[in-house]
């Protein structure tokens, strides 16, 4: 899925794995996002109708949607995880790195999925709108990650993983406490909007 990267002098294993893990999961998470928003609109108007009548609701529909969209993540972020290890890309990697790699996989996949369900179709109306807003909500959620606090919890954290996976597995950890607050309470506000958003809809 992954080579290991080059290592820098005095760099360990876990800390070249981790940096790998880091950049692995902020891809996977605009793969992801993509994929949630096809998953919600794969399903034809009928179909979904006579499902949340199956299921005993619309809400209930839309939650089993997120799930099947989370499921999918996971299998992929697992790939992700053990194919390097198996490999023998990360030799000498410790249980820290590679937890802390699937830690942010967890996190990126939630904020994805996230992403991807207040910015589908159903949410806002049209595919094209879609298309549009989750392209901008990428690149939003990037740009308002870097920028000062207060206004950096706007967006996702990205960069700071980049950076704090890159100075090894110790501050990694450091920092993960953090990463993982900021990073829950935006995919949060996001699934609120997406309640919001598709609330009364058939």
């Amino acid at each position: 899925m992954h080579s290991m990267p080059e290592r820098s002098p005095g760099q360990s294993a876990g800390d070249a794995a981790v940096s790998s893990y880091a950049l692995s999961a902020i891809l996977l998470l605009f793969a992801w996002a993509w994929a949630t928003r096809e998953t919600l609109a794969a399903e034809p108007e009928g179909l979904r109708r006579l499902t949340a009548i199956a299921l005993g609701g619309t809400g209930r529909a839309r939650v089993t949607g997120l799930l099947a969209a989370y499921a999918t993540g996971l299998a992929a972020a697992f790939v992700a995880l053990v194919w390097p290890l198996a490999a023998g890309n990360f030799g000498g990697a410790d249980a820290r790195g590679v937890a802390a790699g699937a830690v942010l996989h967890l996190l990126a996949l939630t904020a994805a999925v996230a992403l991807g369900a207040v910015t589908s179709a159903e949410a806002v109306g049209s595919p094209a709108k879609s298309t549009l807003l989750l392209a901008g909500g990428l690149l939003g959620a990037l740009l308002l990650g870097v920028a000062p606090a207060p206004i950096a919890w706007l967006g996702l954290p990205l960069l700071d993983w980049s950076r704090a996976a890159t100075d090894g597995v110790a501050a990694l950890l450091a920092a993960l406490p953090g990463l993982a607050a900021r990073t829950l309470a935006w995919s949060a506000v996001a699934f609120a909007g997406y309640a919001a958003l598709t609330r009364g809809r058939p």
